[in-house]
């Protein structure tokens, strides 16, 4: 019973589902179903979040965007799945 509640509780509602889901669509920019490095970078941008070789306000460099995607990228694959991606979140 305690290893069910537990389970249920981890569960996600379906509000968030749908919202993970909407995001990842987002940054799926040619809808094959996985997030390249480049499409993860354009929509970080999108977002607000600039990418530049010197770090300036409101802006990561390269290398520390490199670093979020590689750790959303559990396979190392160089693409992100939408479980990597929900995961990551």
């Amino acid at each position: 019973l305690r290893r069910a509640i537990y389970a249920k509780l981890k569960r996600p509602a379906s509000s968030e589902v749908r919202e993970i889901t909407q995001t990842f669509k987002a940054f799926d920019l040619n809808n094959d179903g996985l997030v390249s490095f480049d499409e993860f970078k354009q929509a970080m941008k999108k977002y607000g979040l600039e990418c530049t070789d010197s770090l300036q306000m409101g802006g990561v460099s390269v290398d520390e965007l490199h670093a979020l995607f590689d750790r959303y990228d559990a396979e190392s694959s160089g693409s992100l799945s939408h479980a990597e991606f929900a995961a990551g979140l």
